[in-house]
């Protein structure tokens, strides 16, 4: 019985070994930039988040304010107007998919 267990062990020391290894390589990148420390003091915002950032918006100085990165990232509110009524509806699901579910 142990012939048969003992290598599936050793796989499994493997196997639980390569996400560490690979959570820590993210992390270091994520590191790396002065955006990258600044967004992984944010509770809730690890490595993964902090890398689809920082691949989506390489530059963040060419938005003149936080509304309208915002707007780039799909988070603002779409709002419906009409005459009298004014409704304000989900978030208007516009830019890069993936932050934008990392992020909400």
């Amino acid at each position: 019985m142990s012939a048969a267990i003992e290598p599936l062990l050793r796989v499994r020391v493997v196997m639980r070994a390569e996400p560490k290894a690979a959570d820590r390589t993210l992390a270091a990148l994520a590191r790396r930039t002065d955006v990258g420390r600044r967004l992984m003091t944010i509770p809730g915002v690890g490595s993964v988040t902090t890398l689809a950032y920082i691949a989506t918006d390489d530059d963040p100085g060419r938005f003149g304010n936080l509304k309208a990165l915002g707007a780039h990232l799909g988070l603002t509110l779409c709002i419906y107007q009409s005459g009298e009524i004014d409704r304000s509806r989900r978030i208007s699901k516009c830019g890069d998919r993936m932050l934008r579910h990392l992020l909400y």
